[in-house]
């Protein structure tokens, strides 16, 4: 089987890691695009055989061969992974400029993407990977108030809340400390 990933523009998709489903292979290494994007691998098809391929910022795409190997080359054009934005607001619902928001998959907590919010509190990541992630904001005097989950491919806008912190007024707390 042989083919060609390619993304936005036609142009070509290197080093998008391609897995196979009912197909087994002589070798287990992994399989990738090269700088042209091609690919290529010998296998043995059983009954309704396929590949995934994947890539951090395109959706994820799956081919169905069928039982027998395609005689001509295979052309996989890739969609761009959908973004996930929205805006920072405070308990008054005032954007929280320049918060930083990270996204973390649910299954792999060392599988992280942050990003920043701009003068007016909006964000955008432009390619998480499809499947569920947590997203929270950060912002230096405030606390979040939730984290929400989120199931890329998304569509909306998300409104991540956040409060600030109530620090009472060092001058007018009182009272005895007692030391053991």
């Amino acid at each position: 089987v042989e083919g060609r990933v390619l993304g936005r523009d036609e142009q070509p998709v290197a080093d998008a890691a391609i897995t196979l489903w009912r197909m087994r292979r002589p070798t287990d290494a992994p399989l990738h695009t090269d700088e042209e994007g091609s690919f290529s691998f010998a296998c043995l098809l059983e009954n309704r055989g396929g590949f995934t391929v994947r890539h951090d910022t395109y959706q994820t795409h799956y081919e169905n061969i069928g039982s027998e190997a395609p005689s001509e080359p295979i052309v996989i054009r890739m969609k761009p992974a959908n973004g996930v934005g929205g805006r920072v607001v405070n308990e008054n619902g005032d954007a929280v400029p320049w918060a930083r928001v990270s996204a973390r998959t649910e299954g792999d907590r060392r599988r992280n993407e942050s990003t920043h919010a701009d003068e007016f509190g909006r964000f955008r990541f432009h390619s998480l990977r499809e499947g569920t992630w947590e997203i929270y904001p950060w912002a230096s005097g405030y606390e979040r108030i939730e984290m929400l989950k989120v199931v890329v491919p998304f569509e909306g806008e998300l409104i991540l809340r956040m409060e600030r912190v109530h620090v009472p007024d060092p001058a007018s707390i009182r009272g005895r400390a007692v030391l053991p």
